[in-house]
């Protein structure tokens, strides 16, 4: 019975969310600390190809069914890389020092990851209280 978790694969995906929005976190951070950096170009880390790849690699899956032609799906194979994909942002310069970092952009990005990081994080914790009430009202 090799794969199937007590967790579920709920908890796992949601880890592995909060793990990709923290490499995007540090990914805008790092623009972020180079904004004064001449010739700097601000990298990007798109979280869906990310999620993607972890499920494409084998590690989850999702048993989803589209009800609304409006629903996102997660479509074929994009990628064989493992690696993270950290592209760049928009060809603009900002700057007349040919840096491309938006400031406002970047802060903009930073805080909806933020967000969506902590949502993942609350789901988390909900998922992580339903378990242990399970186990400790289960002996009773």
């Amino acid at each position: 019975m090799s794969g199937i978790s007590i967790f579920g694969n709920q908890i796992n995906l949601l880890s592995r969310s909060m793990d990709i929005r923290s490499k995007i976190h540090d990914t805008i951070t790092s623009n972020i600390a180079n904004i004064n950096t001449p010739n700097y170009k601000c990298k990007n880390m798109d979280f869906q190809k990310e999620f993607n790849k972890y499920l494409e690699n084998g590690h989850e899956s999702l048993d989803l069914t589209v009800t609304n032609k409006r629903h996102f799906k997660i479509s074929g194979k994009e990628s064989d890389n493992s690696q993270e994909d950290i592209g760049g942002c928009e060809n603009i310069v900002v700057g007349n020092d040919k840096n491309n970092v938006d400031i406002d952009k970047e802060m903009a990005k930073l805080s909806k990851n933020q967000l969506l990081y902590n949502v993942d994080s609350q789901i988390l914790v909900k998922e992580l209280k339903i378990l242990k009430d399970v186990i400790t009202q289960g002996g009773r």
